[in-house]
């Protein structure tokens, strides 16, 4: 059974996710198998990677699982997601990696950016070198 295996990857949204789980779920009721919403949501924490793992805590710390609609829980973890994309775009450019489609992409922005800087260190660079060529003549 598909529901049975269905695993978040690592660079899918939790939107995306969702979608193709409650995909799945509409296909079960179609054939008018009884699945409640504790059992969707049970699914959906145990299929969740560990960059989710503070948040389910969090959940189960505040929250009664068992009562926790899959729209709550879809609508929390995405406010969650959302949040920690914010810090990652925040975090300063050593620390930044911004993920698109499964591949590690600095934006072009900051590219920019760190070819200015590179730029300057290669200039300051040439002017110890020039300075200092100076004070030996």
């Amino acid at each position: 059974m598909e529901f049975e295996t269905i695993r978040m990857n690592e660079t899918e949204s939790i939107k995306d996710f969702a979608d193709k789980l409650m995909k799945i779920v509409s296909q079960i009721k179609v054939l008018r198998e009884k699945l409640e919403d504790k059992r969707v949501v049970e699914k959906d924490l145990v299929s969740l990677p560990r960059r989710f793992a503070h948040k389910i805590c969090s959940l189960e710390d505040n929250k009664n699982i068992t009562t926790l609609s899959v729209t709550e829980l879809v609508n929390s973890l995405h406010i969650a997601e959302l949040r920690r994309n914010l810090r990652i775009e925040d975090a300063p450019e050593s620390a930044l990696v911004s993920q698109f489609k499964g591949k590690a992409r600095i934006s072009e922005r900051r590219q920019a950016a760190v070819g200015k800087i590179i730029l300057l260190l290669n200039i300051m660079k040439l002017f110890v070198i020039v300075v200092g060529n100076r004070d030996t003549s």
